[in-house]
């Protein structure tokens, strides 16, 4: 029986530890795709024009960058709610306990 605590425990443990590494990971991807996002825009509206291959290039770093975006966004969304419990008081106070 004990066992099985201990393996509960560190299941529960580790889980922790996924979510907040993984919800802080997408929101330093989609900070990151942002600015580059930015930087393409600004590529696009202030270099001189392109002929339709370098247009293209750019279409398809736009497009890369916002799925990229998009999967790390909708992510964060899903985890968004068992991170900010992990992160409050009752949430540290839980693991706390559970580490014990």
């Amino acid at each position: 029986m004990a066992n099985i605590v201990n393996n509960f425990s560190s299941n529960i443990v580790t889980i922790y530890q996924e979510v907040v590494k993984n919800y802080e990971r997408d929101l330093e991807i989609i900070k990151q795709t942002e600015a580059e996002l930015n930087d393409l825009y600004h590529e696009a509206e202030l270099s001189n024009p392109k002929d339709m291959y370098r247009g293209y290039l750019v279409y398809k770093a736009i497009r890369e960058t916002r799925i990229r975006r998009r999967t790390a966004k909708e992510e964060a969304e899903l985890l968004k709610d068992m991170y900010d419990y992990f992160q409050s008081p009752q949430g540290q106070a839980f693991k706390n306990k559970i580490q014990s």
